[in-house]
């Protein structure tokens, strides 16, 4: 398995543009790059119309108040945002018309800004889904909504700058940013889609309803590049075509779905052939509600289970890890309080759901354990033993309760034991 991040890429390629074409990597960075609340620094003050290098809008206030209320609030997120400020080639970009708007009464979240590229070329992002529980809904709502709010607004805002004389025009972004780039870049006009060169998704999600006969067309088969991780489940809600590709990534689940956690080899996409049982569960669920259930009744259900994950008073999906079995517990509770005719569909769902991510965690377990024969890390081994050592025991205990969570053990050859998850 590759082991390389975006991290890694910045700091490694050290060339220009000008020198090292762009690439879908560079996208998935972009696109991570406006997560950032720039809006608190120079581009919340100046002419939007006026470029200014990305190096300068990236500074003008603290570090921490461009990343406090964001995806990249976390360690990793820092680590990138320093070392982006240090590389030649991100640092050559300028950037301009930053819009930003953030409606949680309307469900709506938009925000875009565009790159200058030395060439003459832009890249238009659009920014995704923040890893709140409402960011995550309005993911989900491409389940029973045809124009999701700011599809309409990325697309005007694709027409402006195409209207400001660009050489070509690349579009993109993850998440929910990838769905509006591919809504603009299919119902724009005609002068504007001519000028575009790549659309680029990002673990982005289709279409209820295709949005213009382009969707099916060869010329934008060509122009799409999509990339979803083996855990995909956003970037899979409503997909029906075969043009995307796999790749791998760290962590389980939705955690893949950050692009920090997407992996790498020698400076492009580390890809693998298909998308993992977990997530085809989810995915295939929510899709099987989209196509067989009347509008109306996708919506109850995609309500039911934001209710239902409103139950545990987390804020972001990351929030739910932070005490798993208590929220597991506030799940199970909720999804009973569900009306009839919706707890049976939510419940399977989370109940299949909890019973593959167990599994993954046993064999997550197997897999980390030093002293497994076949890891091939002999620095936890003795140097030269005289006989094998045996194989750790790894198994299943389940709790008192009926519905409590499994516990995955792990009984060392030594007698000794740990509580793996």
């Amino acid at each position: 398995m590759a082991s390389e991040t975006m991290l890694d890429y910045v700091i490694k390629q050290r060339e220009t543009f000008d020198e090292v074409p762009f690439n879908n990597v560079d996208s998935l960075i972009l696109s991570t790059i406006v997560y950032l609340l720039f809006e608190r620094g120079p581009l919340g003050t100046q002419d939007p119309n006026v470029p200014l290098p990305l190096a300068a809008a990236m500074c003008g206030a603290p570090r921490e108040s461009f990343i406090d209320d964001c995806c990249l609030n976390c360690k990793e997120g820092m680590v990138l945002y320093l070392t982006l400020l240090e590389s030649p080639r991100f640092m050559s970009l300028t950037v301009s018309n930053y819009e930003t708007c953030d409606d949680e009464q309307a469900e709506k979240q938009f925000a875009a800004l565009t790159f200058h590229l030395p060439d003459g070329g832009i890249y238009v992002c659009y920014r995704g889904t923040d890893g709140t529980i409402n960011g995550w809904k309005e993911d989900l709502n491409f389940c029973y909504t045809i124009n999701v709010p700011g599809q309409v607004q990325a697309r005007n805002y694709l027409e402006y700058m195409a209207a400001t004389g660009p050489r070509y025009i690349l579009v993109g972004g993850h998440s929910k940013g990838g769905n509006l780039a591919e809504y603009a870049a299919l119902t724009c006009d005609d002068g504007t889609y001519n000028l575009i060169s790549r659309v680029f998704s990002h673990d982005g999600p289709a279409f209820a309803q295709p949005p213009s006969e382009r969707l099916d067309s060869p010329e934008y088969a060509i122009k799409l590049d999509k990339t979803v991780p083996e855990s995909s489940v956003i970037g899979m809600l409503l997909e029906q075509r075969d043009t995307y590709r796999i790749l791998e990534a760290k962590g389980a689940l939705l955690a893949q779905h950050s692009p920090i956690n997407w992996l790498l080899k020698d400076n492009g996409f580390a890809y693998t052939a298909k998308i993992n049982a977990t997530a085809m569960v989810l995915y295939g669920t929510l899709n099987s509600w989209a196509h067989s259930c009347t509008q109306e009744r996708r919506k109850r259900l995609v309500d039911a289970i934001f209710d239902v994950l409103g139950a545990t008073g987390a804020y972001n999906v990351g929030e739910i890890n932070n005490d798993p079995i208590k929220n597991m517990r506030l799940i199970k509770g909720a999804v009973d309080r569900l009306p009839d005719d919706l707890r049976d569909d939510v419940g399977n769902m989370f109940r299949e759901m909890f019973r593959l991510l167990r599994g993954e965690a046993v064999e997550k377990a197997k897999d980390n354990l030093p002293f497994r024969k076949d890891a091939g890390d002999k620095r936890d081994a003795p140097a030269e033993p005289t006989e094998p050592a045996p194989d750790p025991i790894v198994h299943v205990e389940r709790g008192e309760e009926p519905e409590e969570p499994l516990h995955v053990v792990v009984a060392l050859p030594d007698g000794d034991y740990r509580k793996a998850f």
